[in-house]
């Protein structure tokens, strides 16, 4: 099943494909340096069971209690209002930060696994979309093991493609039976997991507003996109 937006591109010759696709040495070490600098710090916005209890019946605020209780240090922060303006300033402050949007929740709502419902409502701005070319492909895992489940993304940059990204959300099982196919004459070499490819086709993908992009010597797209359905 052919997906909309995809089309092919110009094709490198297969060198000039491995070395635009391939790290350096220096890269890796940029890199590296740059993911040291950067501390890791968790972000708990609910807690599900706690001193031998199931909580997911339980509303929310008692859940938030419980939560901050455990574990007020790492706590996403959080507004509790009715007021439209106050909502509307606490939703640009996250997006200023750089965060995708805000989760709008009742006060009251239960916990269901794997279902956000009408009592959870993301709120997030309209997302703007790039054509990507596809240099690399990941086999998947589960019920995908037999396909490639996510795909490294470039954009080309002073004339050479730098890698960017990786998308792996927005596929049907379709599409990627389709990508499979249609991705096995591109390929160059297998590294592990991996498949090299020869930049021949370009997906578009979404890309949050909210996010802020910034393409450097080696590649940098914060967040990850999703395919555009």
């Amino acid at each position: 099943m052919p997906i909309p937006g995809t089309k092919r591109v110009g094709r490198l010759e297969e060198n000039t494909a491995a070395a635009d696709v391939n790290l350096t040495a220096a890269q890796l070490a940029e890199i590296q340096a740059a993911a040291d600098a950067i501390t890791m710090v968790p972000n708990l916005f609910d807690i599900l069971y706690y001193n031998q209890e199931m909580l997911i019946d339980r509303p929310f605020i008692e859940r938030r209690e419980i939560l901050t209780k455990v574990s007020s240090r790492y706590v996403t922060p959080q507004l509790v209002s009715g007021k439209e303006e106050e909502i509307e300033d606490y939703y640009h402050d996250a997006l200023d930060a750089g965060h995708e949007g805000v989760m709008l929740k009742l006060l009251d709502s239960r916990y269901t696994p794997g279902v956000r419902g009408k009592d959870w409502v993301k709120i997030k701005p309209e997302a703007d979309t790039l054509d990507l070319v596809v240099t690399g492909a990941e086999w998947g895992e589960g019920k995908r093991a037999q396909v490639f489940g996510s795909f490294l993304l470039s954009v080309r940059s002073n004339g050479r493609l730098v890698p960017i990204s990786r998308v792996a959300t927005g596929f049907s099982d379709e599409q990627l039976n389709w990508l499979f196919q249609t991705l096995q004459d591109d390929i160059i070499r297998e590294d592990g997991r991996w498949s090299i490819l020869n930049p021949g086709l370009s997906l578009r993908s979404v890309i949050l507003r909210s996010r802020k992009v910034q393409i450097t010597r080696v590649g940098m797209l914060s967040g990850f996109p999703g395919l555009l359905k």
